[in-house]
């Protein structure tokens, strides 16, 4: 409970820190794992400490498209994978990264 709490507190910081309250990311329904180290109206960064690219890759592409969000073209480049999405004339970028003990989630663009 004391971990969810400071771990809530951080995301909350973070957020403000970035950009204000008014996170769009906040309204979807994201994987929840991971440590959100930037966001704002435009960008959210999350390092997850557990799991391949590929398996994060299929955990938040399964997540955006359980939010109605449609995947399109998907390109794969030294381990790295980026991954285009649309939804009601928005486009976000995917891009899964490796960074040795880390895996890097970094979604870009202008949610609805």
């Amino acid at each position: 409970m004391r971990k969810s709490f400071i771990a809530l507190i951080l995301v909350a910081g973070i957020s403000l820190a970035c950009g204000g309250g008014g996170d769009p990311w906040s309204s979807m329904n994201l994987p929840p794992e991971g440590e959100v180290v930037g966001s704002n109206a435009t960008s959210l960064t999350v390092y997850e400490r557990q799991g391949s690219v590929s398996s994060v890759r299929n955990k938040w592409v399964a997540a955006l498209k359980a939010e109605g969000w449609k995947k399109g073209y998907e390109n794969k480049n030294k381990g790295d994978i980026f991954v285009d999405v649309t939804k009601d004339g928005h486009k976000l970028l995917l891009s899964v990264k490796d960074m040795d003990k880390l895996v890097q989630v970094n979604l870009s663009g202008t949610p609805p």
